[in-house]
């Protein structure tokens, strides 16, 4: 019977993926589509074994080789999904570019931390959300002007973008947690949109319009681009989909995914996620790098910082040629 009930729990979020709901149960249930292919494995090897209890042709043995089919149908399905982020060819040179990407929960990641971070990385351009002034201002205290002097945003609100080189063409994005989109200003220059999308279980319709508007930019923008920032959604979300071209002219695709990085969850961060003083793993891939067609991706990797509930998110990234 527990090896029944847990089929249906797989069934059913294989459907929240395929159908995508709007109502907020069904949206958060979609973070664990990402567990659902190692479950339906666990339910096909159950099948499997119980089946063999029963006399040939009774009704239990049936019953079993039915569960078996649909856990094997369900993992091949999730196995597809899957692929892409474990298989494939992806650049082996050198990076040109190096994104580093992180929410900083209120301004209370280590401002230390964070400058080491950029620093020893060699990052050319770092993202962060859910700044406030008092945490701009020690970012600034810690020396990250020195490592990226250029910079564009609103620490009131919120998310804010520092770079290696100029930033032109500054411009604020309605987006709920706030968004910002710049032309870098490298040799090979390139666009660029840091972002922060309100919670789903604050507001589904404000997540699904937040996500909407990046898209909309995106599909304005020509040339080579990165998005980058805590979306608040995995990439089997509906408007994360759509986000990356599935039915669309965005033409983006995940850094994570180009690197083959397979299972990289960004939240929650380790040292802060407890559940009655027992530590939590990072279960979900919230924050994202995307990248145009024109860019390549060598390798992407989370760190943890000291005070976030999140990772660092850093990609690797070979930018295109200059024009």
């Amino acid at each position: 019977m527990l090896v029944s009930l847990v089929l249906l729990g797989c069934v059913l979020v294989s459907a929240d993926r395929v159908l995508t709901p709007g109502f907020t149960a069904a949206v958060v249930a979609i973070v664990l589509v990402g567990y659902a292919f190692p479950t339906y494995l666990f339910c096909l090897v159950s099948a499997l074994v119980l089946r063999r209890r029963p006399r040939p042709g009774s009704r239990e043995r049936r019953w079993w080789s039915g569960v078996a089919a649909v856990a094997l149908v369900g993992a091949v399905l999730h196995g597809v999904w899957l692929g892409p982020s474990y298989v494939g060819d992806h650049p082996s040179q050198e990076p040109t570019l190096t994104v580093l990407q992180l929410n900083t929960r209120f301004g209370l990641a280590d401002p230390q931390q964070v400058v080491q971070l950029a620093t020893s990385r060699q990052a050319d351009v770092v993202v962060l959300e859910e700044l406030n002034p008092t945490a701009a201002a020690r970012l600034g205290a810690a020396g990250l002007g020195n490592v990226l002097p250029h910079w564009w945003g609103s620490a009131r609100l919120g998310t804010m973008v520092f770079s290696r080189w100029p930033l032109r063409h500054p411009e604020q994005l309605p987006v709920s947690k706030g968004a910002v989109r710049v032309e870098v200003a490298a040799p090979r220059p390139f666009w660029l949109i840091g972002l922060h999308t309100t919670q789903p279980l604050v507001s589904t319709q404000r997540w699904r319009r937040d996500l909407s508007e990046i898209r909309r930019v995106v599909a304005r923008q020509h040339g080579p681009g990165v998005v980058a920032g805590d979306f608040n959604a995995t990439l089997n979300h509906g408007p994360m989909r759509r986000l990356l071209g599935v039915g669309s002219g965005a033409g983006l695709s995940d850094a994570a995914v180009d690197a083959n990085s397979g299972w990289q969850p960004t939240w929650p961060s380790d040292d802060l996620a407890r559940v009655l003083g027992v530590p939590i793993l990072s279960l979900f891939t919230l924050d994202h790098v995307l990248v145009t067609r024109q860019i390549d991706v060598v390798s992407t990797r989370t760190l943890t910082v000291s005070g976030t509930d999140h990772k660092a998110l850093v990609a690797s990234l070979v930018r295109p040629p200059a024009s």
